[in-house]
């Protein structure tokens, strides 16, 4: 039951204001925010660096995949479904 009152500040603030002093706010808020643009921007990189190591690796050039590929290169490399 959520009362009106009481302002809903999600937990991970929560514990970061009981954990550190006030002069040390500003900073731990800060990385708090960062950690969650950095995770963002390093899925990005590790999913394309798995996307160009499949596209690496696959020997027949002439089409978006070979007919001999594994179906996860398949769906990677936009083939349609794995089946």
């Amino acid at each position: 039951m959520i009362v009106p009152d009481i302002p809903q500040i999600p937990s991970a603030f929560r514990l970061i204001l009981a954990v550190f002093e006030p002069e040390e706010l500003q900073v731990a808020l800060t990385l708090f925010g960062l950690s969650g643009a950095l995770a963002n921007v390093m899925g990005l990189v590790i999913a394309g660096s798995v996307i160009t190591i499949f596209r690496l690796l696959d020997t027949d050039r002439t089409s978006a995949y070979s007919a001999s590929s594994p179906p996860v290169v398949k769906m990677l490399l936009g083939g349609g479904s794995s089946e």
